[in-house]
């Protein structure tokens, strides 16, 4: 199973790189956070796109607070995204990712807004390189 440590730490980086390292060369991301339409990014260029969206297209930067197994190759990781306001502030935004897993790394990847609805889509078996 993975290090729980690496990845919080992967996924609180506001670079690339650290995720880039724990990911498949094949990973999707089914991305629907931070906006009314979803995204769908492919492989490690994809998953620099995304990232580069959320920090460039949504102002936001994220905190990876914990890892939890769903299954032997799937694990759902929670944390908070904090993204600037029009108003000069900060606004906060919990996350929660379905991360289908391949020899330990990120196959595939779906965002959701709260850790229920990952959940939630899991069980019904929606998430998923080759969901149900």
């Amino acid at each position: 199973m993975i290090d729980e440590d690496a990845w919080i730490a992967a996924w609180s980086s506001p670079e690339p790189g650290p995720i880039i390292e724990i990911s498949d060369p094949e990973i999707e991301v089914n991305a629907v956070t931070l906006g009314i339409e979803g995204r769908h990014y492919v492989g490690h260029d994809g998953l620099r796109r995304w990232m580069r969206d959320i920090r460039e297209r949504f102002h936001a930067r994220s905190r990876a607070e914990s890892v939890e197994p769903l299954a032997e190759d799937v694990v759902m990781l929670q944390g908070r995204l904090f993204m600037r306001s029009e108003f000069g502030g900060e606004e906060e935004q919990a996350f929660a990712m379905v991360v289908h897993l391949k020899d330990d790394r990120a196959r595939w990847i779906g965002t959701f807004f709260s850790a229920a609805d990952a959940k939630a889509a899991f069980d019904r078996g929606v998430t998923g390189p080759d969901p149900g």
